[in-house]
């Protein structure tokens, strides 16, 4: 199971966000790397760590953004921000099962990049979108 790379066609207009999604499947398939390729539990969780915070920022970010475009989505959305990181803690307290931790890791991670990103995130840019033929 390999993880989505990130295309142009998942952005949603708005340069942060982008940049940020950007990372964000960078940080994810760099894990990946060191999942398939590493079995030093050292390196796997200081990836994980890396990804995670980034997670948070991120989601700070595109929340603070819904909120200033009156995103009308955006308690759902937060929601699902908020299981994804649920999900991520309880995989990092698993580290005494390794190989658990990483196969449940790379299948969340991977649903939560093609379902998530590519599917809930272009919602922002359907909003925007229209928000704006609106306006003109």
């Amino acid at each position: 199971m390999s993880f989505p790379q990130w295309n142009e066609k998942y952005a949603i207009g708005q340069y942060q966000i982008d940049f940020e999604h950007r990372n964000l499947f960078k940080l994810a398939n760099r894990l990946e790397t060191i999942l398939t390729n590493s079995s030093s539990a050292s390196a796997i969780n200081d990836a994980i760590k890396k990804l995670t915070d980034y997670t948070k920022i991120h989601f700070r970010n595109e929340e603070t953004f819904m909120g200033k475009i009156d995103y009308p989505q955006l308690q759902e959305h937060k929601n699902s921000h908020r299981k994804l990181i649920t999900q991520i803690t309880d995989i990092e307290s698993q580290q005494h099962k390794l190989q658990e931790q990483v196969s449940r890791l790379k299948k969340l991670l991977n649903t939560w990049l093609k379902g998530h990103v590519i599917g809930k995130d272009i919602e922002i840019a359907r909003y925007l979108a229209a928000e704006h033929a609106s306006r003109v």
